[in-house]
């Protein structure tokens, strides 16, 4: 296998590098290398079909091969559960194999438009979602004065009018996930309401869908040395005019799936692992919200109509009282 990828030194400051195990690191790294550079033709049972690039066949003892030694099947079948979690790659898998698809392999291995000039601007990151690692204030828990919640503040009513605009336009027809609620809280904070609702406002007329393409916009407008709504408008009205290519805003490239693979995988949907249910879903987002300092009665608003949750309940869970997921356990339970 010819060829090469690229890797930023960005790559270590994510969450799934700081969160993985030397183990998963080496799965990683292996898996980028076995990923197909460019369009490939493969037979299988004397049919043809394409792999994009991005994308290979392969199967779990393959992989734990190629990773070397002290790499076992099991630490490649836990590794990719956890890279799907992060959006770093999609598993469709059959009784005999399974296809990898790296997400936005275009974005960030795609060649250089000029090949010997060196750029800092590459965005490499082996994930589509930048998942911070997540902390737990330990103030919050060794002193009693700080275990009260911040009250619903201008900023947390901002924050909830952020998050009204990113269901009602970003997320309908997808279910809501923690990670990207842990993402939306770091934007909030890092950028501030105007900038973070003018990104989801640019997303929401391109008629995307999740966090990604609001992600690629602030990375750009990082890079750019935004600060401001002016600063935004200017650099768009420049990006709209100068940047036509497809490379975009880092959105999903739409995923490829070989007829001969569909038709496996018609038959193994029913053995996929069960999703979480929505209560455990807002149980986690209230745990979440609470390690930020949040008030969840804001960060997520059904809770109140929901299960009926008050602010002495959350208060409960602050304390150590009871669990979040006991918690909406002893309430109504939602339609799951």
């Amino acid at each position: 296998m010819h060829g090469w990828v690229k890797l930023h030194r960005e790559l270590m400051e994510k969450a799934i590098w700081l969160e993985s195990t030397p183990e998963q690191k080496t799965i990683l790294i292996t898996l980028l290398m076995m990923a197909n550079h460019k369009e490939k033709e493969w037979e299988w049972k004397g049919e043809r079909f394409k792999a994009e690039p991005g994308q290979f066949v392969t199967s779990l003892e393959k992989i734990a091969q190629k990773s070397g030694r002290g790499i076992s099947v099991q630490n490649v079948r836990t590794a990719i559960k956890r890279f799907e979690k992060y959006d770093f790659l999609t598993n469709k898998s059959t009784n005999k194999n399974r296809l990898i698809t790296i997400v936005n392999w275009c974005i960030y291995q795609e060649q250089e438009e000029e090949p010997n000039k060196q750029t800092n601007k590459q965005l490499t990151s082996s994930q589509q979602a930048t998942n911070k690692q997540l902390t737990t204030n330990k103030n919050v828990k060794n002193d009693k004065n700080d275990k009260k919640l911040i009250s619903s503040s201008s900023g947390d009513e901002k924050f909830a009018e952020l998050m009204n605009f990113y269901r009602d336009n970003l997320q309908k027809g997808i279910s809501e996930s923690p990670f990207n609620l842990e993402l939306l809280i770091q934007w909030y904070e890092e950028w501030g309401d105007e900038l973070l609702l003018g990104a989801m406002q640019i997303a929401a007329k391109k008629e995307a869908k999740g966090i990604s393409m609001i992600e690629g916009i602030l990375k750009n407008w990082k890079e750019a040395g935004v600060k401001s709504l002016d600063d935004a408008r200017r650099f768009e009205t420049k990006f709209k005019t100068k940047n036509k290519s497809s490379r975009g805003y880092g959105s999903k490239r739409p995923e490829v799936l070989p007829d001969w693979f569909k038709k496996q995988d018609a038959d193994e949907t029913k053995k996929q692992p069960k999703k979480k249910t929505l209560l455990e879903n807002d149980a986690q987002a209230i745990e979440l919200a609470i390690s930020f300092n949040k008030d969840p009665m804001s960060t997520v608003p059904s809770l109140e109509h929901k299960y009926g949750i008050t602010s002495a309940d959350i208060q409960r869970v602050v304390d150590k009282e009871i669990s979040a997921i006991d918690l909406l356990k002893n309430r109504s339970s939602p339609a799951v």
